[in-house]
């Protein structure tokens, strides 16, 4: 997952990544459809929001992978 990619989910999220970021990668299954239930979107459009894929999205959702964290190590520590 990209730089960008990261900045526009914590966006698209509410979350801050940079103080966040265990939560999130805890529990991305459920911030994610959590996200998408309250604010009625589609796999979709979330991943058209985030810059994602659908699979990606999909596979937020499902809990299999989530934003790694040598990424934020790196763009974020």
């Amino acid at each position: 997952m990209s730089i960008e990619t990261l900045k526009k989910l914590s966006d698209v999220l509410g979350i801050d990544l940079l103080t966040d970021y265990h939560r999130f990668k805890m529990d991305s299954a459920q911030i994610v459809c959590g996200y998408m239930e309250r604010n009625n979107v589609s796999i979709r459009a979330f991943a058209a929001k985030c810059g994602v894929s659908a699979t990606t999205v999909k596979n937020w959702r499902n809990g299999t992978c989530a934003p790694s964290y040598e990424i934020w190590k790196r763009v974020f520590k």
